[in-house]
Parts: structure tokens; C-alpha cells; sequence
């Protein structure tokens, strides 16, 4: 057993249906990134707080998402300039439990994430399946196509008391949908905190102590800077640097 593996034996679990009371699909997001060295050295501060999502056994949950994007990756400059209302089209796979969810992620000015989701059968590369459901939340599948393919594995923190999750996302790579080209981020470690209003936190507070400040950082848009060559990544250019200097901090 590793010691990340080790320190999440200790947590008592919680099942997706008791979950139930924090979905958070309107909330406040804060996110960190650290190296996943740390992590066994700061779980073990919030045994007595948390819970921890299990799936069959599993503590440490696969995922794979599937993103689309305009041909000129209007979807990504809209972030990478910093606009505050945005969006993310995306397909996930929560491998353990083979459930696949079509998902309108948005961002407002307020800094507040709404999400809105389908279920559907599988990956597919035509969003015009679901033109219904993308219209009515006033999104055009016209020239979207997939641009990133990411997986990751995650682990999920639940306080009930105090609504919240924690997710932890490790092993990350990602993909071009059409090139042969795939890049892992190895030693990274994706937190994030989120909330229906911004409270305390314990979580916050372990990391607080670590001297681990909050990170603003979108996996897709790291993911994107990192495999398309032409593609205009200035403003995100110290996060990768960033990236690269706490993933090799061992």
C-alpha cells in the first residue's frame, strides 16, 4: 500500500446516493495544485471531517473527459483572455460506475459555477445529437468538434455537516483527439474546494498551514496550451512554469 493509498484507508467512506444532499451544481469553486508527495501529510489532518466517496471498493475513482471546442478553439481564447462569462462543453466517462453525463460547465463574473448535465450512452464526436439540450442552455453545436481528451483519477472528500467537496485529481493526461500526441502531468496533484457559498474550510485551512495558497487553474486550458503548437498560451505560461517547478519539488 502507498502512503496516499494508506492515508485514505483512514477516512470513514460515503456512497454516491448519500451524496445526494451535496451535488453542488451551483457553487463556488477554489482551486490549488501541489505536488501529490504532500498529499499523505495533509489527509491525515482531516481523518475526523471528512468522508470519502467509495465505488465499489474503489477510493481513488477513473475518469476520462472528452472536450469540444470551435474550429478556431473560440472556447479556450475566451478563457485564456480572461472573460468571466464562459463556458466548457465537455463528455465525461466515470469509468467505475460506466456512467457517461454530455456537461455545460459556466462560469459567471461572481466567480460562481453552474453545471448542467444528460445522461448519455457513450462518447460521441457529434454533438448534433444533443442539439435540444445545448440550445436550450443557449449554446450552437455548430463547427464543435472534440478538441482535448483528459483522464484522471480522483478522490472525493464530503464534509455533510458543512456542505462541501473536495476533489482531488491525480495522474493526469491529456490527449489530442486527432494526433497521436499525449502528455502526463506526473507528481500533480488538482485541488479543488467546492461550495454552494464561500466559508470556512478546513481543507482550506490544512493547506493554509502548508503555505499552500490558492491556484487558479482549468485543466483544460493547461491541456490545450500543452499540446497545440500554435495555438496563443501567454497568459498561462507561468502556470505551466509553475506547474513544472512544484511537480518536480519532491
Amino acid at each position: 500500500m502507498t502512503p496516499l493509498e494508506n492515508s485514505l484507508s483512514a477516512f470513514h467512506s460515503i456512497s454516491l446516493s448519500e451524496m445526494d444532499n451535496v451535488k453542488l451544481m451551483q457553487r463556488i469553486d477554489t482551486k490549488y495544485v501541489v505536488n501529490v508527495s504532500l498529499l499523505p501529510t495533509i489527509l491525515e489532518q482531516l481523518h475526523t471531517t471528512y468522508r470519502i466517496l467509495e465505488i465499489k471498493g474503489n477510493r481513488q475513482a477513473k475518469y476520462k473527459t472528452l472536450y469540444f471546442d470551435t474550429s478556431n478553439l473560440n472556447d479556450y481564447h475566451t478563457h485564456h483572455r480572461g472573460k468571466a462569462n464562459r463556458h466548457k462543453i465537455r463528455m465525461r466517462q466515470y469509468i467505475d460506475s460506466n456512467l457517461y453525463f454530455l456537461e455545460i460547465k459556466k462560469k459567471n463574473n461572481k466567480g460562481r459555477t453552474t453545471k448542467e448535465r444528460i445522461s448519455i450512452n457513450q462518447f460521441s464526436n457529434n454533438l448534433a445529437d444533443f442539439n435540444d439540450f445545448l440550445e436550450r442552455h443557449g449554446i450552437s453545436t455548430k463547427d464543435y468538434n472534440p478538441s482535448l481528451l483528459n483522464s484522471f483519477s480522483r478522490i472525493t472528500l464530503v464534509d455533510t455537516d458543512n456542505p462541501q467537496r473536495i476533489t482531488i485529481d491525480t495522474n493526469l493526461t491529456v490527449t489530442h483527439p486527432v494526433k497521436n500526441i499525449h502528455k502526463e502531468l506526473k507528481n500533480l496533484a488538482v485541488i479543488e474546494i467546492k461550495q454552494a457559498q464561500r466559508s470556512r474550510s478546513l481543507f482550506a485551512s490544512a493547506l493554509k498551514e502548508h503555505h499552500i495558497l490558492p491556484k487558479s487553474i482549468s485543466k483544460y486550458g493547461i491541456g490545450i496550451a500543452m499540446l497545440y503548437d500554435t495555438v496563443k498560451y501567454n497568459r498561462f505560461k507561468s502556470k505551466l512554469l509553475y506547474l513544472q517547478k512544484i511537480t518536480q519539488n519532491q
